[in-house]
């Protein structure tokens, strides 16, 4: 039995699985993200579609990623090329939000570097946890 933990990319930051899940093999560790993905997504399909989980072993290597907009079954009655360009759309605005969180990470340091260069406390903290 091996640990799996599915870290969820959701267009802002990645929320770590830190207790991971214990499956037999690699495609039980499948099956179960695929499940996951879609309890996740239930309900609020266009609001998650560009998000991603990626499967890794004990040691944070991702072993694969399973895209929402892949498994998205509001999809399945678009044409394939409209499919397509929306899976593509999906993941595009997942950079770009993850490209603006790490833009407001870097803000977020260089204020906290400045103020300690002048001797000022300035604590910043990203969901609880200090920079």
């Amino acid at each position: 039995m091996l640990r799996y933990h599915f870290n969820l990319h959701d267009g802002h930051g990645v929320c770590r699985d830190l207790d991971g899940t214990v499956l037999p093999r690699i495609e039980a560790a499948h099956e179960y993200g695929i499940t996951v993905a879609n309890e996740l997504m239930r309900n609020r399909e266009p609001r998650a579609r560009p998000w991603k989980l990626d499967v890794c072993d004990t040691r944070g290597e991702v072993l694969f990623a399973i895209e929402f907009a892949q498994i998205d079954p509001t999809l399945d009655h678009l044409p394939a090329e409209v499919r397509e360009a929306t899976i593509h759309l999906s993941k595009t605005m997942r950079a770009v939000g993850e490209t603006i969180a790490d833009c407001r990470m870097t803000v977020l340091q260089s204020k906290a570097l400045l103020a300690l260069a002048d001797g000022k406390p300035y604590v910043a903290a990203d969901s609880g946890r200090r920079i």
